[in-house]
């Protein structure tokens, strides 16, 4: 049976105020590493920290299970949804182009394919988890980032950079683009669907928040 997850409201983006939302925030920069802590998380609770995979599912199982009357907004920086032609071959979303940049960012090379990974084998071994509280879903997307920015963190701290550049997104709208679900098809030929079925249900499609999208 897949994950009880459900997609995010785009809408709360840049109109956040945590001070009147009794529900929870959980931001993931996800990585799939042998051994290193590849992965960024953010919790109001804990603040930001570089964790390894095995340390994200044991965290994310528990957040699932805790019987909590607040929602958990889980924002997870890897390709969350995928679309398919006519024909059946895949294709890429609205938000991986951006007006005016020759490099496009398609799930399925690069860092994205990688990140496309992690993300399933996530929602995989969290599979057979209870959730016993509400969970929204959203997508996080940073990779139009600069590989040659010298200024930029290494290693672990670059995993925390990017969980606040997420939350700060969220908190104030700033260097942000969102992708509610139905403007992500490029074409109404195309078909989306989950890049974590079947684990999570075929037609979860997140809201898709892009950092930095004019950088």
């Amino acid at each position: 049976m897949p994950l009880e997850v459900i997609a995010g409201c785009s809408s709360v983006i840049g109109n956040y105020e945590a001070e009147k939302d009794p529900n929870e925030w959980m931001i993931i920069d996800i990585g799939f590493s042998i051994k290193n802590r590849s992965s960024g998380v953010w919790t109001a609770t804990n603040g930001a920290k570089a964790v390894s995979f095995g340390d994200l599912v044991n965290l994310l199982s528990k957040e699932f299970q805790r019987r909590e009357p607040a929602d958990l907004n889980l924002v997870i920086e890897a390709p969350l949804s995928i679309a398919f032609q006519e024909n059946g071959n895949p294709t890429m979303r609205t938000c991986d182009r951006v007006p005016g940049k020759s490099q496009p960012r398609p799930y399925f090379t690069n860092a994205g394919a990688t990140t496309f990974i992690a993300a399933q084998m996530l929602f995989r071994e969290l599979r057979h988890c209870e959730v016993r509280r509400t969970v929204r879903l959203f997508e996080g997307f940073l990779s139009f980032k600069s590989s040659n920015d010298e200024s930029r963190p290494k290693g672990e701290a670059s995993h925390i950079e990017d969980v606040l550049k997420i939350k700060e997104a969220i908190w104030t709208g700033r260097d942000c683009k969102i992708f509610a679900p139905e403007m992500l098809p490029q074409s109404s030929d195309h078909r989306m669907e989950s890049a974590a079925f079947p684990f999570v249900d075929r037609n979860l499609i997140p809201p898709v928040i892009r950092i930095n999208p004019d950088s």
